[in-house]
């Protein structure tokens, strides 16, 4: 079972995408960074947003998130579509990891 997006019509995560992609910063070495503390609100409105399958409940949901945020970010434009993907590679990484 993959990570989605919860279906409840009132959460569009690519409203918080959107913000985050404004508020996003590369530096020359390809470091993506944020401005201001509202990373910290638009990261937990995306959390309210996914449904971990319960296969997913020994890995750290935030730390996936947001490394999932910051490789899309670093690539080009945030999209729901782009971001589910990342997080779902990021999630069978992390599990091969716990197997081996």
């Amino acid at each position: 079972m993959r990570v989605n997006w919860k279906k409840r019509s009132h959460l569009n995560p690519d409203i918080i995408l959107s913000k985050i992609d404004s508020i996003k910063i590369i530096d020359n070495d390809k470091k993506v960074s944020y401005s201001g503390l509202e990373y910290l609100d638009a990261i937990t409105a995306l959390m309210s947003m996914i449904d971990f399958p319960r296969h997913c409940d020994g890995l750290n949901h935030e730390n996936i998130v947001s490394r999932a945020v910051g490789r899309i970010a670093r690539e080009g434009t945030l999209n729901k579509n782009n971001v589910i993907s990342k997080i779902n590679e990021i999630v069978l990484s992390e599990l091969a990891k716990k197997r081996a």
